[in-house]
């Protein structure tokens, strides 16, 4: 019996076990055998828990002997008793399904964040400024308009290139990631687009930073009517711009939380649009059949100079300016006219997320001209520039694939806002989880929920702030922004180690 039991070093198949049992019955019983001999064969043999009283031990081995042909089936019943059973730890936690059908009341949505009455203005204009909404930074504008300035520092101004403001160098300071992140501009944005698509991202675009005087005019369409009209490309497409600056916004006044102006005549260093225009969209773009089968279909936007006309601007309405107030935002649909005045007046610093809508695939993007998600997501993680813009034209030399060394990640603990920056996706059940909310028929919790993301996202940005201080000055030495523009004074004690520097890398 003993030199039968040590046969065995490892426990068989079923059929090799319950060939065992059999074997074992018939040169002795069970009963007679000792303790440490009957767990020798119950552990090695059937892989069972032998630590338990010998006669409860001997009990269990009785009732499988007595089941031995049907030991696959004895095995699913009384798992607990074997080794590496087959169940979990967990209680069943039912499976959750991400519903494809998803809607929301897109009206309430807009009211919620907006104010009363915004919606139907949404839907007349077509364009809209909301002024507040990012409020919440103004606890971080000393941070900001540092960063500002140290890009303005290292961008490097290419002779007969017009700047126009833009800053073709920044593309991850804090501000912009605080933005891309935003719960609320998402939630208007998603709210605002003709289809509803929720599941977006932000495609990264530079900061603008206009200075007095300079040359900022320009009149035009981010849309290739040619393929527009043939693909319905950027059909759905929702623009917004965030304001760090006051614009001019003298002869204004405030209806339902949304700006208006009079006395526009003379204002200038400001965004203007043609309001209302996407209701005459599609007759002007009749009356431009021929001009626009002419154009080359290469170029991503359609500029209006010449294709404009005064004649258009009777029928259809002229541009006008749009100032919108430090912390608020333009959002316009993209079949609306916008450009800029011809010259600033006072400082004007603009940011934009462009809010690009993800495919079912989870893959490709509603353009298939620029990144998809895949390589978006490793620009918004490595904090590197992209190989395509927006709207998929080349970028300025030395932006792809490069990063900034000052350039920190700012990483909220909420899992939609790092879905719109591609380090989740949107079939997480926790991104989906969060959705519900902001996008559900709850105002109270929607609003409590959007507030506290933004606050911890600022939160997290004014933490990380002195690194970003410390990270350029050790890369460019005494060619730092920060020589001269000294914020940190003797702190040397603020280097991070090797350790700690680590908790900042994604």
């Amino acid at each position: 019996m003993k030199e039968f039991i040590l046969s065995f070093k490892t426990s068989p198949e079923v059929p090799r076990q319950t060939a065992a049992l059999a074997d074992l019955t018939n040169i002795t019983q069970l009963k007679s055998i000792c303790r440490n001999n009957l767990r020798l064969f119950a552990g090695t043999v059937l892989n069972m828990l032998t630590n338990i009283k010998t006669v409860e031990l001997l009990e269990r081995l009785k009732w499988i002997n007595l089941r031995r042909q049907q030991l696959d089936r004895v095995k699913e019943i009384q798992s607990s008793w074997l080794r590496g059973q087959a169940g979990t730890v967990w209680r069943e936690i039912l499976p959750e399904f991400v519903d494809r059908d998803f809607d929301f009341n897109a009206s309430q949505v807009f009211n919620r964040f907006v104010g009363p009455d915004s919606w139907q203005l949404w839907l007349q204009q077509g364009t809209l400024i909301i002024p507040n909404i990012f409020n919440y930074l103004q606890s971080a504008k000393s941070e900001i308009d540092t960063e500002f300035a140290m890009y303005d520092f290292h961008l490097n101004r290419q002779p007969g290139l017009a700047t126009m403001g833009w800053m073709r160098n920044m593309y991850h300071s804090g501000p912009q990631q605080l933005i891309y992140q935003d719960p609320i501009l998402w939630a208007l944005t998603a709210a605002a687009r003709p289809d509803k698509h929720w599941r977006l991202i932000a495609y990264l675009y530079n900061a603008k930073s206009a200075v007095s005087g300079q040359k900022t005019g320009f009149l035009h369409m981010d849309l290739n009517l040619k393929r527009y009209q043939s693909e319905g490309l950027g059909k759905n497409t929702i623009q917004s711009s965030v304001s760090l600056t006051n614009e001019n916004i003298k002869g204004c006044t405030l209806v339902s939380q949304v700006y208006c102006f009079f006395n526009k005549e003379n204002i200038n260093g400001c965004t203007q649009v043609v309001p209302g225009f996407h209701k005459h969209f599609q007759n002007w773009v009749k009356t431009k059949k021929n001009v626009i089968e002419a154009r080359s279909s290469g170029s991503c936007t359609t500029d209006m100079k010449g294709m404009y006309t005064t004649e258009d601007c009777l029928k259809f309405g002229k541009p006008e300016p749009a100032p919108c107030p430090a912390w608020g935002i333009r959002l316009s649909r993209s079949d609306i006219i916008h450009g800029s005045t011809k010259e600033g007046n006072q400082l004007r610093q603009v940011i934009s997320p462009w809010f690009t809508g993800i495919n079912e695939d989870h893959k490709s993007l509603e353009n298939p001209d620029c990144m998809n998600w895949e390589e978006l997501s490793k620009c918004h993680k490595d904090l590197t520039g992209p190989t395509k813009e927006s709207l998929g034209d080349e970028p300025r030399k030395g932006v792809a694939g490069i990063r900034f060394p000052g350039a920190l990640p700012i990483k909220s603990v909420y899992s939609l806002p790092q879905a719109l920056v591609g380090i989740k996706k949107w079939t997480d059940p926790d991104v989906i989880f969060e959705r519900n909310i902001l996008l559900g028929p709850d105002d109270k919790q929607a609003l409590e929920m959007a507030k506290n993301m933004q606050q911890h996202l600022v939160d997290t940005y004014k933490h990380v702030y002195p690194l970003m201080e410390v990270r350029e000055r050790s890369a460019f030495q005494n060619r730092s922004f920060f020589v001269g523009n000294d914020t940190l004074g003797r702190e040397e004690d603020l280097m991070p180690d090797e350790e700690s520097d680590s908790m900042w890398v994604v």
